[in-house]
């Protein structure tokens, strides 16, 4: 199964796809994927429920105090 057919599996295979593919002109073996609109939609579409599992599985977990060093991890990890 390639990458493509995995992708097209994974969201049905009609209707809107999340990926278009195209042929690479200078390398005829290789392709472009490319988000669509309903690529780009997709995560925006998630980000609700992300949100609330990450609300609910680890911050509400944490203290003030555990929440602040997990912050401070967060900036340390993005300045790198």
């Amino acid at each position: 199964m390639t990458l493509y057919t995995s992708i097209s599996v994974s969201w049905g295979g009609v209707g809107n796809p999340p990926v278009s593919r195209s042929v690479d002109e200078e390398d005829r073996r290789s392709f472009f994927a490319t988000l669509t609109p309903a690529g780009h939609r997709r995560p925006r579409e998630a980000r609700p429920t992300h949100n609330e599992v990450i609300r609910t599985n680890l911050t509400r977990r944490l203290t003030a105090s555990q929440l602040a060093s997990l912050g401070a991890v967060w900036e340390t990890i993005l300045e790198s």
